[in-house]
């Protein structure tokens, strides 16, 4: 066998050894390197095996104690991924409770106006504007109110309406209409 062949099957017994030399291994000097083991162009040179203790996991595989010395406990991973679970479920229900809340408020300002309410809309070509009324019958108070507003479009005008409409109930001192125009 070659000289090279020999150097590869005593690499191998090593190995299977832990990496403890015996005694018929060829020992390269400080100023001797085995051919084997010289640096190839173009090649990482070999990662040095750590030194120092070892650990042994249950599933067999050995680590070294330094690679493992800065990692935290299985107590502690444990405890940080039951913390994170929390705070993330937390955040979930902080945001389910905004959505619930959003949409309260949103349900609040769209209650409906009174009975036989009307509205009544015109557009002006030359200004390019759409104007319009909203008539409230009289309810328990006698006189009927009527509120005005002018819009670019027919949507913005029907909200500008409904929206002086529920200022108006909060405003007045009617507490039923004030209730029904925020629910």
């Amino acid at each position: 066998m070659s000289e090279q062949s020999n150097d590869r099957i005593e690499r191998m017994r090593r190995k299977q050894q832990g990496g403890v030399r015996t005694a018929q291994a060829p020992v390269a000097t400080a100023t001797q390197v085995a051919p084997a083991e010289q640096a190839q162009p173009n090649q990482k040179p070999a990662r040095k095996a750590a030194t120092g203790p070892r650990i042994k996991f249950a599933c067999g595989h050995e680590r070294s104690l330094d690679k493992v010395a800065h990692l935290p406990c299985q107590t502690c991973l444990d405890a940080a991924r039951a913390e994170a679970r929390r705070t993330q479920h937390e955040r979930r229900l902080q945001k389910v409770a905004r959505r619930r809340e959003k949409k309260e408020d949103e349900t609040r300002a769209s209650g409906r106006l009174p009975d036989g309410s009307s509205f009544a809309v015109s557009y002006d070509a030359a200004a390019e504007r759409w104007s319009g009324t909203l008539t409230i019958p009289p309810g328990d108070s006698a006189a009927v109110r009527v509120f005005t507003a002018s819009a670019s479009g027919v949507f913005n005008l029907l909200r500008a309406l409904d929206g002086t409409y529920r200022e108006w109930c909060a405003e007045s001192g009617d507490p039923q209409r004030a209730v029904e125009a925020h629910r």
